[in-house]
């Protein structure tokens, strides 16, 4: 309702509708100025009185959501395991440690840094 003549474009577009045999007869016009803020308010209330009284649907192609969870419990190994082969000598071995050494370049300090503790 900001624009000019927009009360006989109102007008126009109701006698349109009322003339059109596809329209139902109880469709609801609210008529608003967002400028002047006239008409938001029942605009708002009306489309939340509507909502509260439409049962929920799905739209065509979405999928319904599943309301159930599942979890379930995943036995993880340890990222690495130690043994201590001589004196001087441990083993450090396993998947996630080996898969991380190969992604490491050793030829950079900074590199080896991931690995330290």
């Amino acid at each position: 309702m900001d624009m000019p003549d927009a009360e006989e474009t109102l007008a126009e577009f109701k006698q349109k509708l009322a003339d059109d045999p596809s329209v139902p007869d109880d469709v609801e016009i609210m008529p608003i100025s967002s400028l002047n803020r006239e008409g938001v308010q029942p605009l708002m209330r009306r489309t939340a009185d509507l909502l509260d009284v439409t049962p929920q649907f799905i739209a065509k192609g979405m999928e319904p959501e599943s309301e159930t969870t599942m979890y379930e419990f995943k036995d993880d190994q340890p990222a690495f395991q130690i043994d201590h082969a001589e004196d001087d000598l441990w083993i450090v071995y396993g998947d996630e440690i080996e898969d991380i050494m190969r992604r490491t370049n050793t030829a950079f300090t900074e590199s080896l840094m991931r690995l330290h503790v």
